[in-house]
Order: C-alpha cells, then structure tokens, then sequence
C-alpha cells in the first residue's frame, strides 16, 4: 500500500514544481499589426491603448440601414471585422483609432489585414457612422 503512494507523492511534487516555473513567466510584448513592410495608411494612425473606444463599434452595420445592402460586421475588440456586399465578404481587417474630430466624433482608420486603409469612419452617435467624411455615405447599427 505504501510503494502505490510514491509515485501519487512524486507526481503531485513535479506539478507543484511545473506550476510554480510556469507562473514565474512574462508576458511578451504586444506586437502590433502594422509592421515595417507594410503599406502605412494615409492618415496618422494612433494604436488606442484604452480598448473601451472600440465598444461603440460593436455590432452589425446596414448601409443606409436597409438589411438587404451592404454590411460591415464589428466586434467591440478591435472593431470592423468583415464587409460584405451581395452576401460576399470582401475584407476582414480591424480598426485603428484616429481620436475625435472637431465636432467630438470618433474616427477610425479601417485598414485590411495586411494594414492598408482602405476608408475611415467617424461615429456621429451610438447608433450612426459615416464613411470618409461623407454623411450621404452613413452605416446604421442593426437592432436585433
């Protein structure tokens, strides 16, 4: 009975001891998605350390707000996560956040994965954005 509770002892020894080296580990360093190869975008791109701006991106957003046009899906991690146009996603890529505008507004870069811009969008409300500057041009938030 005795020999069967060594190797449970020197078992449960070699996991505390695994445990305690794994919890001594650093983090690495974010990296962010834009390097040195790739095409920098057209506007200054500030990387946004408070994730919370990115919340006002969350959700599906209808051209026009007509569900049967355009759409850009958005997560509220990094943002703009896929556009599709005739039930086709055409780009995925994430947002970079620009700041506010003169009038308060937010504004993001919308860059593809491989970093390029490809439009920026700037959040007039919670529930409205418009692309490049463009107010005719205004994305509205689907209500599920």
């Amino acid at each position: 009975m005795r020999y069967k509770k060594i190797p449970v002892v020197v078992l449960a020894a070699a996991m505390s001891v695994f445990l305690a080296a794994c919890g001594n580990e650093t983090a690495a360093p974010e990296t962010t998605a834009q390097t040195a190869t790739e095409a920098p975008s057209t506007a200054a791109v500030t990387v946004a350390e408070d994730k919370d701006v990115y919340k006002i991106s969350g959700g599906t957003w209808f051209l026009h707000g007509k569900e049967d046009d355009v759409s850009i899906d958005m997560d509220v991690l990094k943002g703009f996560t896929s556009y599709t146009a005739e039930a086709i996603p055409e780009y995925e890529g994430y947002l970079s956040y620009l700041g506010e505008n003169e009038n308060g507004e937010m504004e993001f870069d919308v860059l593809d994965m491989s970093g390029r811009q490809f439009m920026t969008i700037t959040f007039s409300s919670e529930e409205q954005f418009y692309v490049d500057g463009d107010t005719e041009q205004y994305y509205v938030k689907w209500e599920y």
